[in-house]
């Protein structure tokens, strides 16, 4: 996959910045808890992807606002806003900032340092497919994993796997010049 194939249109017109489009995009997670998988999710409140020239990805950086959770289970996600799990009171937001952004073997690498829980992680996102809209958008897909002891939440595997998959479908915009 490369990215510069993808935006070729929109550079001809001098497109650099993108954003996230909140009401269509998303992130949804998976993690093991007494045996079972559980899944859920939380919305995208903001994300920015600016490219260079040739199109390549300069910088990305993105919210999503954990203390809007949704596992499907109202007891739990009242349970995950505590805190000795996510303190979603203290802590509602997960932000992420690229550091370094490859294309190793088709697939764009966006490593950078994730904010959860009061703590900065290194977090790897992989971004396997992006399509391009015909209203001159871009929807990527995009996967990582989160290491649940680094961000402080410690209990036994059994209970809350060590894991979180993290898997992100994000609509992203072309930014509207400003005057």
């Amino acid at each position: 996959m490369t990215w510069t194939l993808l935006v070729e249109p929109q550079l001809q017109r001098g497109q650099r910045h993108w954003v996230v489009d909140p009401a269509h995009s998303r992130a949804e997670f998976t993690v093991a808890n007494f045996g079972r998988t559980v899944y859920g999710r939380a919305p995208i409140r903001n994300g920015r992807l600016t490219t260079g020239p040739g199109g390549r990805p300069e910088t990305v950086t993105g919210t999503v606002d954990l203390g809007a959770i949704d596992t499907a289970h109202a007891r739990r996600d009242r349970d995950l806003r505590a805190r000795r799990l996510l303190d979603l009171d203290r802590y509602p937001l997960m932000t992420f900032t690229a550091d370094h952004i490859t294309d190793p073997a088709g697939e764009w690498r966006v490593a950078g340092t994730a904010q959860v829980r009061g703590r900065g992680v290194e977090l790897i996102c992989t971004v396997t497919r992006f399509v391009l809209g015909p209203d001159d958008t871009v929807r990527l897909f995009a996967h990582a994993v989160l290491d649940r002891r680094e961000i402080g939440i410690r209990a036994p595997e059994l209970m809350i796997g060590r894991y979180i998959a993290i898997d992100l479908n994000v609509l992203l915009r072309p930014e509207a010049e400003s005057d």
